[in-house]
């Protein structure tokens, strides 16, 4: 169990738990080997004996490296929110030395974080949520195209509309709308209808 005395030297930059876990059983167990010896047994049977006494030592060593990474970790939360509340704290002190820069800062954050939640919510209504309809990828939306003219989208007359809404093997239910026109050969006055 014992190791090379350079190991410790590692433990500057960062902790060995293992190594340490390996040191202290060791140092345990020798130390109750001191004892057996002083009281007048070999060392091979003190060594048997203290090792008899101590227990499993793979349990042990697992159970104590459980412990140390459960405290390592404790630890290294406690250090970072330390660090956070140092760095916060040095923040708002040099953004209360320059006030000029801290208005700045905070109207550009204030302008960034509206912008993109306005966009977001654009984006979220347009594209991310799902049509208030049963079955969104089965709409269809109908234009009249008089090819002649050289109009491929023009609105869908009321008469139209009712003929397309009869086509009931087609088109299970139908709907429509009026709105300003999209197409540049209709009149601006013209609305267009469209059937669902």
């Amino acid at each position: 169990m014992t190791g090379p005395a350079w190991r410790r030297y590692l433990r500057f930059w960062r902790a060995d738990l293992r190594a340490d876990v390996d040191d202290e059983l060791v140092f345990h167990v020798e130390s109750r080997v001191q004892e057996y010896i002083a009281a007048g047994m070999s060392p091979d049977a003190a060594r048997r004996e203290a090792l008899a006494r101590f227990g499993d030592v793979e349990r042990v060593r697992a159970t104590v490296e459980t412990i140390d990474h459960e405290h390592q970790a404790d630890l290294r939360t406690a250090h970072m929110w330390d660090d956070f509340t140092q760095d916060v704290r040095y923040a708002l002190r040099a953004l209360r030395r320059t006030p000029a820069f801290t208005t700045v800062a905070v109207l550009t954050l204030a302008l960034g974080i509206g912008a993109n939640t306005a966009i977001f919510s654009v984006v979220n209504g347009v594209l991310l949520r799902p049509l208030p309809y049963q079955d969104p990828d089965r709409l269809v939306r109908l234009f009249t195209a008089y090819r002649g003219n050289d109009i491929e989208r023009f609105a869908v007359s009321e008469p139209e509309f009712m003929d397309y809404k009869g086509l009931t093997q087609v088109f299970e239910n139908a709907a429509a709308y009026t709105g300003a026109a999209s197409s540049r050969s209709a009149p601006p006055s013209e609305p267009v209808r469209a059937g669902w």
